[in-house]
């Protein structure tokens, strides 16, 4: 966990409900993770877009997004000009384009 700067936080004992969360979440973000590792080999460049992705997929248990719940919104993504696409090639435009959908999402919460 040194070697790649990664801190180790737990939640407080009272609220232990957090931990199991994290457990999921962690979870969740390895099985796409390692997905993508059976396509290539820079499966850091995928955090962020995977990330975007678990936030704007809708929980059926809230029938939301957890982006939707935080923004009062619904995301417009690129990818959703971009159906027909494998995995790999959506990620690739998503990691060709973070840059400018950081950008976008910067001056939309300055605005706000």
């Amino acid at each position: 966990m040194e070697k790649f700067r990664i801190k180790h936080c737990l939640s407080l004992l009272y609220y232990l409900q957090m931990n199991s969360l994290m457990k999921r979440f962690n979870q969740t973000l390895y099985e796409k993770l390692a997905k993508l590792a059976d396509e290539t080999d820079q499966w850091d460049e995928f955090v962020n877009p995977i990330l975007i992705a678990y936030h704007t997929t809708k929980y059926s248990a809230i029938e939301v997004t957890p982006f939707l719940l935080i923004y009062g919104r619904k995301a417009i993504l690129l990818i959703d000009k971009t159906k027909s696409l494998m995995i790999y090639e959506r990620m690739m435009n998503i990691v060709k384009e973070i840059s400018h959908i950081r950008k976008e999402t910067r001056l939309i919460i300055q605005k706000a």
